[in-house]
């Protein structure tokens, strides 16, 4: 079987498997490796059956509309290195596998009163802990969900996944940061939750169109003087 970008290769554990490339263009592969248990989670939420350790019944699934987010996160992780990233793009890459090997079936049930409650305190803590633990692990036990459910909930909900809301969420809170104080950059970095000054600077670049220190220039207090 031919494959191109965006494809997904499977494969089932002890199960052999071989590719090559065809042309000398080379390409870059990010491998994910599941265990059971969490495509049991998501074969749950999906309301399909996985079994067990021959969970995929097919070599890859190619590139669809519905696979474009997973490919964006997992380019968006091997970009920046975010462990997040990786976490969101590998619960919703499995999704995209087993929604198509079972007919395309991608609808997760859907949420109750109390889950949509649920995201939305979600909403509040991270705005007031952003510094913090937000990771998906920490925000699905908090939610009373599992990862994939609350990934899938908070995202129809909201638009993002939990990591590009904490990212959002922290990255304007340092916009203010270095709007109001002379603190510096790498400070105010740590202080609202970025542990690589680097992927802040990228961040925050991005963001706002100009690095931190020459955000913080731009919005710089000016003051006036008079002449007696």
């Amino acid at each position: 079987m031919l494959v191109g970008p965006g494809t997904f290769l499977l494969g089932n554990a002890a199960a052999e498997y071989e590719y090559r490339h065809v042309d000398d263009g080379g390409d870059r592969s990010l491998v994910f490796d599941y265990g059971e248990a969490l495509l049991e989670e998501v074969g749950r939420s999906l309301g399909v059956h996985v079994r067990g350790g021959r969970s995929f019944g097919r070599v890859a699934v190619p590139a669809s509309p519905g696979s474009v987010r997973a490919v964006a996160l997992a380019h968006e992780a091997l970009r920046d290195g975010g462990r997040e990233a990786l976490r969101e793009a590998a619960l919703l890459g499995a999704q995209v596998v087993l929604s198509e090997q079972n007919g395309g079936v991608h609808a997760v049930a859907e949420p109750s009163a109390t889950q949509v409650r649920q995201v939305a305190r979600l909403i509040r803590y991270i705005e007031a802990h952003s510094a913090g633990d937000c990771s998906l692990d920490a925000l699905a036990a908090l939610a009373g969900l599992s990862r994939f459910h609350f990934l899938r909930i908070f995202q129809r909900q909201t638009g993002q996944t939990p990591r590009q809301y904490v990212i959002a969420t922290r990255l304007r809170v340092a916009a203010t940061t270095l709007r109001t104080t002379r603190l510096p950059v790498t400070q105010v970095s740590l202080d609202v939750g970025f542990g690589d000054l680097s992927h802040f600077t990228t961040s925050f670049t991005q963001a706002f169109g100009a690095s931190p220190r020459a955000y913080r220039l731009r919005h710089a207090p000016r003051t006036s003087s008079r002449r007696g």
